[in-house]
Parts: structure tokens; sequence; C-alpha cells
């Protein structure tokens, strides 16, 4: 089980990576979806977000508890 606080850091950056794939506009859903909202071809992969946003949780912890600057790069391969 996730602390709390990494935990609410890992569902939001999921939400809002999927929201960045999916989604045109109204990514905090103000108003009720419409088909105008979601994008005709999503760009990306859902699949590596979960894994992505939980290592960025984390490091979000550690560089809260430390005090440290440290770069987050991610890509392809």
């Amino acid at each position: 089980m996730l602390p709390p606080r990494v935990d609410a850091r890992w569902r939001a950056a999921t939400y809002l990576s999927a929201g960045q794939i999916y989604l045109r506009d109204n990514a905090l859903l103000r108003r009720p979806l419409e088909p105008d909202d979601i994008k005709p071809r999503p760009l990306g992969h859902l699949g590596t977000v979960p894994g992505l946003a939980l290592l960025y949780a984390h490091l979000n912890r550690i560089i809260a508890e430390r005090g440290t600057e440290m770069p987050f790069l991610a890509g392809p391969g």
C-alpha cells in the first residue's frame, strides 16, 4: 500500500496523463463529456502511464523529503 500523499500524486499524474492522451478539452470534467472533447486519434499509450506516474510520485516524495533537485527524464526506448 502506498503512503497517502504518494497515492494522491500517483492518481493525479495518472488522471492527467490519461486526459492528455484521450481528451482535446474538458480534462477536469467541468461539464459533461461530449464527443467533440475526445480526440479522434489518441496519441500515446496508456499502458506506460501508471508505471511512469508511480516513479514520478515516489521521486516527488524523495525530492520533498531531502530538498534535492533532480531531473526526471523519460522517453521511448
